[in-house]
Parts: structure tokens; sequence; C-alpha cells
């Protein structure tokens, strides 16, 4: 009930401040929902935006999202989604999930441990260490199935969608915060292609290429991509004297587009990546030094990360007579990644006379294929449905090992301490369904339903001992909206996510089972199309009542790690964006969220009640500005800076230690003339410092808390060629 007060509270506060923005006249093509069974109609919209941009209207444009599967205007979808385009993504210098954090409201990833691993946090829902994420992370129509590929290198992207909230009834089990929908981009019927070479700090290095054409005309398109990275890193250790962010990175992607018939159409992709870097160079804090300053890293041993990303699927479309089009997504993935010889002390000397540390040892391996069958009816009704089943097999295996390091210094000489092995087998099950509704061109009804069962097999290769259980969760969402004009919506909607529960490795430190998390989420939002199109306006306010709330534990002298509970906690919020083409080649951006989270009850203790929630910034917000300008008939200017300010946060959920607000700055500069680009670009122009990742003695049984460096400022140079 009190979610619902707060939902009614919100709208009526917002019905009243868009009162006046409602009201204003505005010029703008109808915004319902497009062809959804028209695949040519969404791969002609990368072409129809170069058009526009060759003529350009002074207006923001409008972008086509494939958020709920079908194709759809982003001004007509009653969700909080943040959507850029394959200009903006090029423009902005988006080339991982985590550059998204200067200019996505209410979002964040940053780098903890090793390649591999990432804590995001959206919508107020937090990544678990070595868990479920809170996101479901879809790469063209596949979702991932572990969490270490959250931080792949994103090349040849046509558009990223950033949904914000459940999505449970379109994407399934951890989907709780939201999703992100990355499309790359498709083959072409003319041959194109683009070099490119960049350089900067670190000795970073970046080459990249990139081809697509026809194989037969019109019939078989191919598209290829390649990058190598590479970077001796700017972090320093000072007990070893070397560098320890450093990494090695191979990616490659490729796609082929087979259309035999007008109705029918099959898409294979696959890609693949191999890194090597640094891994887990975090520093000791002592007593009385404050936890958010960068402090040196003094441990007497440096640890190496892996990660090795293998993925192909196929998907099939075929449109019926009466425009019902049956679609198949068929995919395989392989991820594995590690961190080997990571200190665990983060210390130069020896714990004890003849005793150099403690060392650790992880790997992380999982190999998924999925199935996925839907059914798409035309999107030209008023009555428009969508109907499907999915089945995701999943071996994961972990192995953690904690060593004594006898010497400390050249031949180690390692004693194992400890070792935890984990397999799990998965199968995951699910039947979904959504259905829209038009009761008037002004207000429409779109119900989702979904059923997700999980089941998990957790086997203890050493003991034998096995656990299993069926997690299972029903994830509803509705959403009513209303246009006051094509240009202007308001809608308000209610959902359920749910993350999977599961098994922590067999210890004697943690609870063998953790169960499922779920948010119940209520939003109230507008989209307003304002100026003749020239400003863009998104404002959602949300409340968010939470269940088993899953959070994290380490235990450094055992190399155990769990996932452990809060049995209840809530969070509530508002978040707005706004794009405006003040003139023809200046586009003004801003964007922030309000968050505040509760620990409302935690196993019916008083212990930490009332406390916030870790890794939420309590505020945040961005401004930008980009302006693009013709030099001459053959050359083109363009400019853009980024700044954005993120709220403290506190690290875990007793609250003790809080990061203080950050304040960043990225700025690019372009010059184009004819098929040659130059680019100059500055991430983390000023040079901040700060942690990004923070483990107390508590939480993490090491000696001192320890602290994990963020990325120090990187000036590079890029010279690119298209053909």
């Amino acid at each position: 009930m009190a979610g619902l007060e707060i939902l009614l509270r919100a709208s009526t506060i917002l019905g009243l401040a868009m009162a006046p923005l409602w009201a204003a006249p505005a010029l703008a093509q109808d915004a319902g929902a497009q062809d959804a069974g028209a695949q040519d109609a969404a791969n002609a919209a990368p072409a129809a935006a170069a058009a526009e941009a060759a003529v350009d209207t002074g207006q923001v444009a409008e972008i086509l999202v494939t958020a709920r599967k079908r194709t759809e205007a982003l001004n007509s979808v009653p969700i909080s989604v943040s959507a850029l385009t394959s200009a903006t993504i090029e423009q902005a210098g988006i080339t991982s999930i985590d550059r998204l954090n200067a200019i996505v409201p209410s979002f964040s990833q940053v780098p903890a441990q090793d390649p591999g691993t990432n804590i995001i946090t959206i919508r107020g829902i937090t990544q678990v260490r070595f868990g479920e994420p809170p996101v479901a992370l879809v790469v063209d129509g596949v979702q991932a199935s572990s969490p270490d590929q959250g931080t792949q290198e994103l090349t040849d992207i046509e558009r990223i969608e950033v949904l914000k909230g459940p999505q449970g009834s379109t994407y399934g089990r951890n989907a709780i915060g939201g999703a992100i929908n990355i499309i790359t981009k498709e083959p072409t019927n003319d041959f194109e292609g683009q070099v490119s070479a960049e350089v900067g700090q670190g000795l970073y290095y970046r080459l990249f290429g990139q081809m697509s054409g026809p194989l037969v005309d019109d019939t078989l398109l191919f598209r290829v991509s390649a990058a190598y990275k590479d970077n001796e890193g700017r972090i320093r250790n000072e007990t070893l004297g070397r560098k320890v962010d450093d990494y090695d990175a191979v990616t490659l992607r490729g796609r082929m587009l087979f259309k035999p018939d007008p109705a029918l159409r099959f898409d294979l992709r696959g890609s693949y990546e191999n890194l090597t870097g640094g891994s887990a160079y975090y520093f000791p804090i002592f007593p009385g030094q404050d936890p958010n300053d960068v402090q040196p890293i003094i441990a007497n041993r440096d640890g190496k990360g892996i990660r090795r990303l293998r993925d192909v699927s196929l998907k099939a479309d075929y449109t019926f007579a009466n425009d019902i089009t049956l679609t198949s997504i068929t995919a395989y993935a392989y991820a594995k990644a590690a961190t080997l010889g990571q200190d665990l002390d983060f210390l130069p000397y020896p714990l004890a006379p003849g005793f150099g540390g403690l060392v650790l040892d992880q790997t992380r391996l999982t190999k998924a294929w999925s199935e996925e069958v839907r059914l798409t009816s035309p999107s030209t009704g008023r009555l428009r449905w969508l109907l499907g089943a999915y089945y995701l097999n999943t071996h994961r295996d972990v192995a953690s090992s904690a060593f004594l390091d006898l010497t400390g210094a050249g031949d180690y000489q390692l004693v194992r301490l400890s070792y935890l092995p984990e397999r799990n087998r998965n199968d995951a099950y699910a039947v979904f369904g959504t259905l829209d509704y038009d009761f008037t061109e002004q207000l429409k009804l779109s119900l989702g339903l979904r059923q997700d069962w999980d089941d998990r097999n957790q086997t203890n290769p050493a003991t034998g001992s096995e656990i299993a259980k069926v997690f299972k969760s029903l994830q509803p969402k509705a959403s009513l909206s209303y246009f006051l004009t094509p240009d202007k919506m308001v809608y308000v909607s209610g959902a359920r996510g749910f993350r999977s529960g599961g098994f922590n490795a067999e210890s004697l430190i943690f609870p063998r089972q953790y169960d499922s998390e779920i948010a119940e989420t209520y939003e109230v939002g507008t989209k307003l199309s304002l100026a003749d199109r020239r400003v863009q306006l998104n404002i959602a306010a949300f409340y968010t009542d939470q269940e088993n709330v899953q959070f994290y534990r380490w235990d450094s002298v055992s190399a155990a790690q769990g996932i452990l509970t809060i049995n209840k906690a809530y969070h509530y919020g508002i978040e707005g964006d706004v794009t405006a083409r003040v003139t023809r080649g200046l586009t003004l951006i801003a964007g922030g969220s309000l968050i505040k989270s509760n620990v409302d009850d935690f196993n019916g203790t008083p212990q930490w009640r009332g406390n916030d929630l870790p890794h939420i910034n309590g505020w945040k917000y961005n401004l930008g500005a980009q302006y693009s300008a013709p030099l001459s008939d053959t050359t083109d200017l363009m400019f853009r800076v980024d700044y954005a300010a993120f709220g403290d946060l506190y690290f875990f959920v007793d609250n003790l230690v809080k990061q203080d607000p950050v304040h960043l700055v990225n700025a690019r500069l372009g010059l184009t003339h004819g098929p040659v680009q130059l680019t100059l670009s500055a991430e983390n122009l000023f040079n901040k410092r700060y942690n990004t990742d923070y483990f107390s003695s508590f939480f993490a049984g090491t000696p001192t808390d320890v602290g994990f460096p963020n990325t120090r400022r990187q000036l590079n140079a890029k010279l690119a060629f298209n053909f």
C-alpha cells in the first residue's frame, strides 16, 4: 500500500508540474507503434537517420527501438529508456558499458577485482559480486548467460537501449532492475568499411578494422570487424616497481544475413574475445587514513586476470501471409574468467617471520546454450500481441583456492590452505506474452506476463555433496499510457521482477542456499516533445519494494565467498533527461536522478534497519554539449564535452564507509575531411582520483580495509579512414 500511495502522490505532483508543458503547441509525426513484422523498416532506420542528418531539420531525431521485442518509436514506449544511436556512440566515445555512466541517469557500472568482475547498479538494484546481475544484458536478441560478459568491448554498435525498472515480463529472470539491449550494425548491400588507429597515454594503442557488403546482392550479406587493444598501464605498484593495470585484448565480431525470400531471413552472428590484464590491485587503508583517499599500491604480488569469450547465434524470422512473424533464436556462449596469483593481504611485508602472505587463485567457467521461439502480431491494428517460450541450459564451474606464500619474493613457495570448488548445472524455462490494446488514439493499455522456472543443481566435486532447488516466479507488468498529443505522452505502470536464488560453495562460513530476490515497482512518467521537436523531455518517478535483497561477503583466509540476503528493503526516486537542439549545430544534454533506499528488515533483527543499500548514488546528474559545424565544403568540426557528478554512496550495507561525491569531465574534438577522421579525446580530464571498490576488514577478513583505484586521466588520438 505504501508503494501505491507514493505512486498516486507522484502522479499528482507530476501532472501538476507538467500541465503547462502538455498544453504547449507542438508538431510531430505520429509516435504510435511501428510495423513490428517489417524487419526491413527497422533495418532502414540507420539509413533514414543518415539521410535526415544530411538535411538537418534542427529537430531532435526520432529513434526507433526494439526494447519490447518489436520495432517502435522511442516516444511511444511506456518505459523509461535511454537510447543511444550509432552517431551518439561514436561522438561520445562509448566503447564499453561503463562509459554510459556519464550520460545515463540512474545507472552506473564500475570495475572491480579482475577483467570480468563489475558492479552494475540500475534504479537502486545492485550487482551481487559473482552472483546474478541486476539487469538482462541482451546483444542482438541473445541474453548473456554470465556476468563476466558485462565488461566486453563494444565494437561496431548500431544502438544501445538502457531500460529502467523491472523488465521480467519481457526478458525474464535477472531483469529485476532493467535491461541493456545492444544492437550491432547489420551487413549492408553496398561495400563499406573503416580502418582506424588510436594511441594514448600508458603506451596505449588500439587498432580497428571493419568491412561490410554483399556476397550476393540483396540476398547474402556479410559484416566483419576486428579490434586489438594494448595498454602498459598507468597505475604503479610501489613495492614491485611496475604497472599493474595493463591489458591486452583481441576482439572479433561477424554477422551474415541471408534473405532467400522477402518473407524469410536468417541472421548468423558470432564474436570472440581474448583478454589478459592486471587483476586485484587493491591497496591497504590503515587506521586513521581517509577511506576516500587513493593510497599507493604496495602488495608484494601482482595478480593477473584473463577472460575468454566466445558466442554464436542464429536468428530466423518468417513472416506469414497475415503478417504474423515467427522468430527463433538459437545461441551458444562460452565465458571463462580467472584471477591468478592475487595477493590477499595487499601488504608489502610478511604476515609473520618466514611467511610471505596469502594468495588467491580463482577460475569461473560458464557454458550455455539457449533457445527462444516467439510469435509476433503485426502492429497495424488496435490489438497487438506477442507469445513466446524460452529455454536456457547452463554449466558453470567455479573454483577458489587460498595459498600461504612461504617466501613472499622470488620463487614462490605456495602451500594450499583451502580449496572451494563448485559445479553448477542449471536449466531455466519460461513462457511469456504481451498484449497491447488501443482504446482510442490517445489511451493505450499494455500488459505483460511471464512465468520463469530456474532448476538449479550444485555439486561439490571434492566432497560429492549435492544440493538442488527450482526457483520460480510469475512476473506481471501493466502500463496505461495517454497521449495528450501525438508527441506528448504520460504513463503509469506496475511491474514485478525477480533475481534467481542459488547456492554458495560449501564452506563453514556461509549458508549453502540463498533465496530469490523480488522487486515490485510502481512508476509514473512522461515523454514530451516540445518547441517543434527541438526539445525532448523525459521524466519518471518510481517506488520499489524489495524482498530477499542479495548482498556479498568474502573471507580472505578461507577464500570463501557468499551471498546473503536482507529480508525487506525499499527505494524510491525520480529521474529525467532533456535534449535540446539550440541551433542546427549546437545540442545541449542534461539528465539526473535522485534515489533514496532503506533497509526495512534484516532477518528480524534491528541490525542495519534504516540504513541505505550499498552502491547506490543518492543523487547523480550530467550536463553535456555538442557542437558541429562545417569548416569548408569537405571539412567538418565536432566538439563534445560531458560533465557527470555522482553523489555519495555506501560501499556496504553497514553504512560505515561512504564514498564522497565524484565529479568527472570527458571531452572529444573531431575533424572530418572527406573519408578521413581525426579525433582527440580526454577521459577523466581533470584526473580525479577515487575508489571504485572498497572492502572493510569485517566484510573481507583482510588485515586492513582495502580500496580499488579508478582509472587515471587518459588522453588519446585516433585516426580513421572510411571507405
